[in-house]
């Protein structure tokens, strides 16, 4: 059962290396607006200078890998690291819902939570945010709002106060990830 512990970082890693031959491809579209030609991005200086801002933590996370030398690998790399994380948690939040609703037994819930996390991870529709670093601000509010429900879901069960803190601030860099975050306390009512 230890083993099955690691179900949803090797679902992140079969993502990742199904996205590492777009590593090296060109700059596309508003990657040069947004990312190259943005002042308030191009250092770490500038980025705290131009806050406070919208899309707080997207813009710093494009700050530090202009800190890296800029090379679209690094940008690249991130976008799939943030896409990778995102299948794990959509693993993750798919098993322990499977469990908590009693909709499948422990080995039922492993492979709907891979199975799931699969479709999401390799879905075609996902290619855009991956390999766009424009779109990057979608990778970062999917990344905090996951984080954010988990914590809520979490806190139903144990802690409230700690996971729902947690859920609070997730939720915040969700929110500075990419605004449209801001329907996730919707999607945990319903």
């Amino acid at each position: 059962m230890q083993a099955m512990r690691w179900l949803p970082w090797l679902a992140a890693l079969l993502v990742a290396a199904v996205y590492l031959p777009s590593l090296s491809a060109s700059f596309q579209f508003d990657d040069w607006q947004v990312v190259l030609d943005d002042a308030r991005v191009a250092s770490l200086a500038a980025w705290w200078e131009s806050m406070p801002g919208m899309r707080a933590l997207t813009k710093l996370s494009y700050a530090l890998n202009h800190a890296l030398g800029g090379q679209v690998e690094w940008f690249r790399a991130f976008n799939i690291a943030l896409h990778a994380a995102n299948t794990a948690l959509v693993f993750i939040l798919v098993r322990d819902l499977s469990r908590r609703l009693r909709t499948a037994d422990a080995g039922d819930a492993m492979l709907v939570g891979a199975m799931t996390a699969l479709i999401f991870g390799l879905h075609p529709v996902q290619t855009e945010s991956v390999t766009y670093i424009a779109a990057r601000p979608n990778l970062m509010a999917t990344l905090f709002s996951l984080l954010a429900l988990l914590a809520w879901l979490r806190g139903r069960q144990q802690q409230p106060r700690l996971w729902w803190t947690l859920a609070a601030l997730a939720y915040v860099a969700a929110l500075a990830g990419k605004e449209t975050a801001a329907v996730l306390p919707l999607a945990m009512l319903l």
